[in-house]
């Protein structure tokens, strides 16, 4: 990725659009970016990390309100940002969320918007599209092939984070050296590896659960179930069974099942699998004796049940009989009880025969007779009732008839009111006219008098106004000199910033720098004294070892001897007396091993001298080059009798706290000055616009004032004329018009719906009169026909009483039944005879056919107790063979799934033994040290980076410092294999990176992202990066040191890499590629410079 083009609107320090073209730069490649404190620089570098991440550049700041508060609310903030990443050109546009008041007047917040545009012309939009979550990166993540923080570690050192960048744990540089190095794929493999492990094992377990499973399930018959079973068939067999039984019982060796058991508690308690071949000889064993004793139990069960099947047969035939002889002394006694009903039921059979006469002959003609009677009667009625009606239907129709004549007499005052209507209608419009006029004349008044308070405003507003000219003319006057003052305060303050910015140059650079080269010389002096010793210390025990061993070293050769093998000083193969070591012993090893940490002790001792001797020397010229500079800065009278630093020290602490404040007093007076002169520019715009254009804009309201009051007097003349016109109306005005209208009309309305009324009512009570004279006619022919009908009626039924022999009316209706009370009587004798013919025929069957009168009873309690007793005997004898029946075939299923199971398993264990080798080894956990075997491809990788890195480290610290990755006391990486140490070639020891001081730190950290850099571009892996931004830091380095940073920058940068620093250090300013920020009152600008 390498930045083409930034353009900034309403973003921080930014009000107005901004824009950086970063390929004017692509020649050298080396930009600075400088300006005054807070003027926006590390904002260009948050600009770009925002654009690409929607982070700002460092961890300490915030991307909440980065809109511009130098802009109105309403100027739209975003950051353009152009750049070429692989031979190709992308943009992206982000605009940030900002708070607002919404129209209803609460709190709210604009969203953060963005655009990504690729080089096809597709656009992605959204965080979640461009930015991604942290389980699937959006489209620049997965462009640039790593995340924020990871850009971060390659592209951009933010300022005050040099020290997280060296000191970042293993964890933090995994995954951008993952990106670097393209290791995902090992990691994947460990994965998959971990996940075969796992899967193998599940099935490994799986097979073996099934397996133990099975043969926990096998059955085996314990010892008191077959007892107990034993005694019961002993008890109930017959005596030829029970011998059978008895030889089946006696003692069979248990030794099977008890082994079974035993194995059973042990996968109980182990859930383990460890001999299948047993459980398979012990399953065949306990299945074999399982089926020689079900054939013995099957030949006594066949025995047991050919005797009770002989039994079965005695009892039904002894049922058979005794059922015989209860059915025929049950059919004796129905057979009596019938033949002592059958009188009663004859007299029931004529009785019903009077039943259904009187129901079915005589009553239908009786009622008969009566409907008729009935209908005779109500029509005489309504002949009487219609009567009535008749006469009150013509008293109405003469009622009528009189209204009808009424209401006709108002027909003349009817045309009269509608003539009244007419006219006020016709009216109507001239009223209304009259009412608008009279409207208009007293608005027209309202505005003349509206007109006359405008005049009297406007001369009040005159006079204001040139009272405030003449405010403005004095205050001008009095703030004339302001800005010569300005001027003059300005040069002499830029005078006073020249002198502290030198002297803070040497109190924040030379003293403390000079302060660190004495601690380091005193820390050298101690160190100096402490290989002194050790060397010493180390001298001594060699010297004392080489004594000893020398004295002993007959001694040493007779204990390498063994007899039969000759002595090399005197070739003998016989030993009787060996010599002996005296004192304590020393190997010729521990010697050279002495001899070697002497060395080492005088080596180390070396170089602390002369490292001691170089910074002794270093302090010297610090000391020089100090007094140099502090005496530069002072007056001569100031340090015209002073010679000792300490002195020059106490001086300049002094003079430095006078600067300070003499230049918080010029900043506070030329604040004041420059407050004055905005006040002048502010009073020179009012006064202008004072006497230019808001005279003229009350002269032009005086002027138009007159016209409008001219055309408002013309107007109200016409509109009296007219009024005066209509004042000839018949009413005062058109509301009483109206009023008298509607009351006429309401009048007219009145009078003809009553006279409608009257002869619609007169029209109905005539034809009600119609109506009711043809309905008594039709009622009188009808009555003569029904006395007719009933006369011949009564005659009939007369003559059916006779014929039935009914006496009266009232005894035929006693007997009248309903149907359902017939057909019930009906059945009753038809059951009575149908129930007496098949007794008759059963008692004959049964004397004749079954022999009923000859039988005697059979006890069928003893019977059925002996059948009971010998059933009893056959079920235990099925149980017991159901459950040998059913052991068997459950523990052959159970041998054939362990059979089955058996060559899975064995092929599970193999993979899961494999698969678990393969990821000991690539998980790194076959030693002590684990390191996985993506974490020894980037280690591998990572020492490339660090051997970068020193190639540019060593230049930097005079060849002091390297960077090393750590490693545990005996050499075996750790966890910690991507953390980093130091290596001090001037005392040849490594420590903790968190020990450098504040510009060895910066110089290291700037060395790692170069070295980063270099791997980066030499490898084309997983990232291309052609961008480097560092934040500040170089204030921590000596001159010296800055100049080997900047060479080192200046070799890397050029027409593929652009490198952008910020930093205040004059040392920087002969960069000749810059971007110049200037901060003003509405916001900062930038300017550039380039080579050219």
């Amino acid at each position: 990725m390498k930045p083409t083009r930034l353009v900034m609107q309403a973003f921080g320090a930014y009000a107005e659009q901004t824009e950086i073209d970063f390929t004017r730069f692509e020649e050298k490649g080396l930009f600075l970016i400088c300006g005054d404190t807070g003027a926006g620089k590390t904002t260009i570098f948050d600009a770009i990390s925002y654009a690409l991440y929607g982070e700002a550049s460092g961890s300490y700041r915030d991307t909440k309100n980065l809109k511009s508060e130098y802009v109105d609310k309403k100027v739209e903030s975003f950051v353009d940002f152009y750049f070429t990443h692989q031979g190709k050109d992308y943009h992206v546009c982000r605009k940030p969320s900002f708070k607002y008041t919404n129209r209803n007047g609460k709190p709210d917040e604009q969203a953060e918007k963005v655009i990504f545009y690729q080089p096809d012309g597709t656009t992605f939009e959204g965080a979640k599209n461009v930015d991604g979550t942290k389980e699937k990166p959006g489209v620049i993540p997965q462009l640039l092939n790593m995340d924020a923080g990871q850009f971060m570690q390659v592209a951009m050192i933010a300022q005050g984070e040099f020290w997280k960048l060296l000191n970042a744990k293993t964890n933090e540089r995994t995954e951008i050296l993952r990106t670097i190095f393209q290791t995902d794929a090992y990691r994947k493999l460990e994965l998959k590896l971990k996940n075969r492990m796992d899967v193998s094992f599940a099935v490994r377990k799986e097979k073996e659960q099934s397996i133990s499973q099975s043969f926990r399930e096998v059955k085996v018959e314990s010892a008191e179930i077959q007892k107990v079973t034993s005694g019961i068939l002993a008890e109930n067999l017959t005596e030829n069974l029970a011998e059978n039984l008895a030889e089946d019982s006696e003692e069979q060796p248990r030794s099977v099942a008890q082994r079974i058991c035993d194995l059973q508690e042990k996968l109980q308690d182990s859930k383990a699998v460890w001999n299948i071949e047993e459980m398979l000889t012990l399953l065949q064993a306990v299945i074999g004796e399982d089926t020689e004793k079900a054939k013995q139990k099957e030949t006594v069960l066949a025995q047991a049940e050919e005797e009770l099947q002989k039994l079965q047969g005695a009892l039904v035939s002894a049922k058979d009989n005794n059922a015989i002889l209860e059915r025929y002394a049950r059919t004796k006694e129905e057979q009596e009880v019938l033949e002592s009903q059958k009188g009663l039921f004859e007299e029931r059979r004529i009785q019903l025969d009077r039943r259904k006469q009187a129901t079915y002959k005589v009553k239908p003609e009786y009622d008969a007779w009566i409907t008729k009677a009935h209908e005779w009667e109500r029509t005489k009625q309504l002949i009487t009732a219609g009567a009535q009606t008749l006469v009150d239907c013509q008293i109405r129709a003469e009622m009528a008839d009189a209204k009808v004549k009424e209401t006709e007499n108002l027909l003349p005052e009817a045309e009269q009111c509608q003539k009244l209507v007419d006219k006020v209608r016709e009216e109507e419009p001239r009223y209304k006219e009259r009412e608008m006029l009279q409207h208009e004349l007293g608005q027209i008044r309202l505005q003349l008098a509206a007109q006359e308070q405008q005049e009297a405003a406007l001369g009040t507003a005159e006079q204001t106004l040139q009272k405030r000219i003449k405010e403005l003319q004095e205050q001008l006057a009095m703030w004339k000199e302001e800005p010569q003052k300005l001027a003059k305060a300005q040069a002499a303050h830029d005078k006073l910033l020249d002198s502290q910015k030198k002297t803070e140059s040497i109190a924040k650079n030379l003293i403390p720098s000079w302060k660190r080269k004495q601690q380091e010389l005193e820390e050298a002096q101690n160190r100096y004294l402490k290989k002194q010793d050790a060397y010493e210390s180390a001298k001594d025990a060699y010297t004392h070892a080489d004594r000893l061993y020398r004295a002993n070293l007959v001694g040493i050769l007779a204990s390498d001897l063994a007899e039969g093998e000759p002595c090399p000083v005197c070739g003998a193969t016989h030993h009787e007396k060996l010599a002996t070591l005296v004192e304590a012993s020393v190997t010729e090893e521990q010697c050279k091993e002495l001899k070697a940490v002497e060395e080492e002790k005088l080596e180390a001792f070396n170089q602390a001298t002369a490292s001691a001797s170089s910074l002794r020397a270093d302090v010297q010229a610090k000391e020089i080059q100090l007094k140099e500079q502090i005496q530069s800065c002072m007056s001569v009278e100031t340090v015209d009798d002073t010679s000792e630093l300490d002195k020059l020290l106490a001086i300049f602490g002094r003079q430095r706290a006078k600067l300070v404040d003499a230049v918080a007093q010029s900043r506070e007076q030329l604040d004041i000055l420059q407050q004055n002169c905005e006040k002048l520019r502010e009073v020179e715009e009012m006064l202008a616009r004072a006497q230019g254009a808001e005279m003229a804009q009350l002269a032009e309201q005086r002027k138009k004032l007159a016209e409008e009051r001219q055309s408002l007097i013309a107007k109200q003349a016409a509109s009296q004329a007219t009024f005066a016109a209509l004042q000839t109306l018949s009413y005062s005005d058109w509301k009483s018009a109206e009023q008298a209208g509607n009351h006429a009309l309401a009048r007219v309305t009145e009078i003809q719906t009553a006279l409608d009324a009257a002869a619609k009512e007169k029209k109905s009570a005539d034809e009600a009169v119609a109506r009711v004279q043809a309905s008594i006619a039709t009622q009188k022919q009808a009555l003569e026909q029904q006395k007719s009908d009933a006369q011949m009626l009564k005659q009939r039924l007369d003559e059916k009483l006779t014929a039935c022999q009914f006496a009266s009316v009232e005894e035929m209706q006693a007997q009248v039944a309903t149907d359902a009370e017939i057909h019930a009587e009906e059945r009753r004798l038809a059951d009575y005879d149908k129930k007496a013919t098949e007794v008759t025929a059963r008692l004959t069957q049964l004397e004749q056919e079954q022999d009923a009168r000859h039988r005697t009873p059979v006890d069928l309690e003893q019977l059925q107790q002996e059948y009971s007793g010998n059933r009893a005997q056959v079920e235990t004898l099925r149980t017991a063979l159901q459950a040998i029946t059913f052991r068997i075939q459950n523990n052959c299923e159970k041998q054939q799934n362990i059979r089955a199971q058996q060559v899975a398993y064995e092929k599970a264990k193999k993979e899961n033994d494999t698969s678990y080798r393969l990821y000991m080894l690539v998980s790194g956990q076959t030693r002590n040290g684990k390191i996985t075997f993506e974490q020894y491809i980037q280690a591998t990788g990572f020492d490339s980076i660090l051997q970068a890195a020193n190639r540019h480290l060593l230049p930097m610290s005079d060849n002091q410092f390297q960077l090393y990755r750590q490693t545990n006391a005996i050499g075996k990486q750790t966890n910690t294999f991507l953390d980093l140490e130091v290596l001090d070639i001037s005392t040849g020891k490594r420590r903790p990176v968190g020990n450098l001081s504040g510009g060895e730190s910066f110089k290291a950290s700037l060395s790692l992202a170069l070295g980063l850099s270099d791997t980066i571009a030499e490898n084309r892996g997983g990232i291309q990066m052609d961008a480097l931004f560092v934040d500040e830091g170089f204030g921590t380095l000596d001159s010296k040191s800055l100049e080997e940073t900047k060479d080192a920058l200046l070799s890397m940068s050029g027409e593929n890499k652009l490198v952008g620093i910020i930093s205040h250090r004059d040392e920087l300013m002969d960069i000749p590629q810059k971007l110049r920020v200037t901060k003003g009152r509405g916001g900062s600008r930038i300017h550039m410079e380039t080579a050219v």
